[in-house]
């Protein structure tokens, strides 16, 4: 059985080979990206959390599994000129880079950082403060909002979003207390 598995995972390494570089050049961003972010977040005294420790992780692999399907789909239907796994590495790359010029206007609010930043955004950075917007976008904060952290806390209290969207709530009624009373259901 391990002969099996050894050789299944030899196979895959083989197969995805010509990836290598592409998941070196990946790495190497995703790690700028978080790195730069750890700094960003050190700078604007923001917490690290394992929340956000873990998108990270996620991100990563998610590019890599975006890039594995669109190389083995281009080996399945066997076209040359399709070269789907560049162009999304390539998309990839960009999106981090962006990722990171934030994160460098965040760091050091040096005006060439936020200048590019605002020529990426176009007229959706049209607002005076841009790292705080920046900051705002990358901890999940609506503008002038709590964090995703305390809204979720807040909406497990019972407390309503105060984030412009509308949900289906129920109509049990709920305490608005600090404590929350856990409800016992009785079976019988």
């Amino acid at each position: 059985m391990r002969e099996f598995f050894l050789s299944l995972g030899l196979a895959a390494l083989a197969y995805f080979s010509p990836l290598y570089e592409m998941f070196v050049v990946l790495m190497l961003f995703v790690a700028a990206d978080l790195v730069t972010g750890i700094l960003a977040s050190k700078r604007r005294n923001i917490p690290r959390t394992s929340r956000r420790l873990r998108k990270s992780a996620a991100k990563l692999v998610n590019y890599i599994l975006a890039l594995v399907l669109a190389y083995a789909a281009e080996r399945a239907f066997d076209v040359e000129w399709f070269v789907a796994h560049r162009a999304i590495g390539a998309f990839i790359c960009a999106v981090e880079m962006l990722s990171i010029l934030e994160n460098m206007a965040v760091i050091t609010a040096h005006p060439v950082f936020l200048a590019i930043v605002k020529w990426f955004r176009g007229k959706a950075a049209a607002k005076d403060d841009l790292v705080r917007e920046i900051i705002n976008e990358k901890n999940d904060l609506p503008d002038g909002g709590a964090p995703g952290a305390a809204r979720d806390a807040g909406r497990m209290r019972g407390e309503a979003a105060d984030d412009g969207i509308e949900r289906k709530t129920d109509n049990r009624q709920r305490s608005h207390s600090l404590v929350s009373r856990p409800q016992s259901k009785h079976r019988g």
